[in-house]
């Protein structure tokens, strides 16, 4: 951590992280020789009755490293009244540092730094069509703006690489600074903003943790692969979005996408007020909320699920209907019906097929896969699959359906 100290500016910084480093090396010094002190008694006890059971006396039955310190300053008990004491100055150092907004408390709260700010001037890579951005930490903005550029605010001078390859701008730059292993000293996340000035790049991310924010912008193509942290994509318009969440939260609204996948591991992805033609969503243990979104097609698959349950009706309409008249309810309840996922979240596949073959009885045939039977339950009540369900009132002559698990 003594690098740390070269690291920062101004006097008061230096001196109050300087002291807490010092007194917080000292107090973890002083655990850990307690905590050999606590290994030392069980293993000198087992070695004590090791010893006894073959009649020998274990000469180190006694020994323990805060004996050695009570000894060398002739004074007892002295080890645990130095921890108290580096341990209060610590905390006390640790209060004041917090006080003062040093880096200690830039480090702990993520504050947004701001000790190095540049601008790298992207118009010599005007002619590329992917960016990608291959970081470890950070926090990132993509923007619209008439600028092509990068703008770079971290805690310490860092090292940014743009490698240009074919059509792709590669963008990497250093691992984040750690000085202690307890990671409370670890540099904040630096922040790489983005402005683009139109909407053919394809951005592609992958990060091991920290924000991504897209807001009133277009992109052609996105790709994210992100392990901890939070995506946000607020007034977002692409042709593709493919999005990989591990342990993390994905919150869209307000968008524009003509196709979308999302595989979630863990975390949440909320979908509000967004109009898609098809969306994907993969899901282990991620919670799943769509809320107000237009799609044509809605798939929600999860993984952890060890069954399902299929929900299959079959409907006949009416004799008295003529050709027509069949073919026009049929076509209205099958685009409802289908359209019901965008706000019944618990759908996780359903289809509707129309007989071809007028040999046979059945008109209408509904395919559903749901979780669970109170899903079903769920979905059979819900307002929006009653109105979809009232366009067959008139028209339906009969109607069969089976649930079964699989």
């Amino acid at each position: 951590m003594t690098k740390l100290v070269f690291l920062l500016k101004g006097a008061l910084e230096i001196i109050l992280m300087s002291l807490l480093i010092i007194g917080y090396d000292i107090t973890i010094f002083l655990v850990l020789v307690y905590l050999i002190d606590l290994f030392l008694l069980t293993f000198n006890l087992l070695m004590d009755n090791i010893f006894k059971a073959f009649g020998k006396e274990y000469k180190l039955i006694e020994f323990s490293l805060t004996d050695i310190f009570d000894k060398l300053f002739k004074k007892k008990n002295i080890t645990s009244k130095i921890l108290i004491g580096f341990a209060i100055g610590t905390i006390t150092l640790f209060v004041c540092n917090f006080a003062c907004k040093t880096y200690f408390y830039r480090s702990f709260t993520q504050t947004s730094p701001d000790n190095y700010v540049i601008d790298y001037n992207l118009n010599d890579y005007s002619d590329i069509t992917n960016i990608k951005f291959n970081i470890d930490e950070a926090i990132l903005y993509v923007k619209h703006s008439d600028k092509f550029e990068l703008n770079v605010k971290s805690e310490f001078n860092r090292k940014v690489c743009f490698n240009k390859e074919g059509n792709e701008l590669v963008i990497t730059t250093d691992y984040l600074k750690k000085f202690d292993f307890l990671n409370l000293l670890e540099e904040p996340l630096p922040v790489f903003t983005l402005y683009i000035p139109t909407s053919n790049f394809n951005l592609e991310t992958s990060f091991e943790d920290g924000y991504i924010y897209l807001e009133d912008v277009a992109i052609q193509n996105l790709k994210v692969d992100m392990t901890f942290g939070n995506i946000i994509l607020n007034n977002l318009t692409s042709s593709n979005a493919d999005i990989t969440i591990t342990k993390c939260g994905l919150n869209v609204s307000k968008s524009n996408f003509a196709d979308m996948k999302v595989v979630a591991d863990e975390g949440q992805v909320i979908i509000d007020e967004t109009n898609l033609y098809n969306i994907d969503i993969h899901s282990d243990n991620a919670g799943i909320q769509l809320q107000n979104i237009k799609a044509s097609k809605v798939l929600i698959n999860h993984l952890n699920i060890k069954y399902m349950v299929k929900h299959i009706v079959m409907f006949k309409l009416k004799d008295t209907l003529s050709k027509d008249e069949k073919l026009d309810v049929m076509n209205r309840f099958k685009a409802a019906i289908e359209a019901l996922p965008a706000s019944i979240s618990v759908i996780r596949k359903v289809f509707v097929g129309l007989n071809i073959n007028e040999a046979e009885a059945w008109d209408i045939c509904l395919e559903s896969e749901f979780d669970s039977l109170d899903d079903v339950k769920f979905y059979a009540a819900h307002p929006d699959h009653v109105a979809a369900a009232g366009i067959l009132k008139d028209a339906k002559q009969d109607r069969a359906c089976v649930d079964y698990e699989c």
